[in-house]
């Protein structure tokens, strides 16, 4: 659960909402993992000397993966087997 007070709150005050016990970070089910890892293993170093080169050099990376529909396709199209699995191995880790 969030553990904000303010939304824990909110939950003690909705009973007809049920709690689900969820790991804190799953990232067999985190997709911006995925998009993290596609931006690493493609970052060639420019040098950036400034932090201005720096963002202008991650929001490239970015924009070029923006432009690939298809791997966001892909990547939500997997959501519902990556929780199949997550589901047939009781919570333990993924293939994915």
């Amino acid at each position: 659960m969030h553990t904000v007070r303010i939304v824990k709150e909110w939950f003690a005050q909705h009973l007809e909402i049920e709690i689900l016990d969820w790991p804190a970070k799953f990232p067999d089910l985190n997709l911006i993992e995925n998009v993290w890892g596609i931006i690493a293993n493609s970052w060639s170093t420019r040098h950036e000397r400034t932090k201005a080169h720096l963002i202008a050099h991650a929001m490239d990376k970015w924009e070029n993966l923006r432009h690939k529909s298809e791997y966001f396709a892909h990547l939500s199209g997997s959501i519902e087997q990556n929780l199949q699995q997550v589901v047939a191995w009781e919570g333990y880790w993924t293939d994915y």
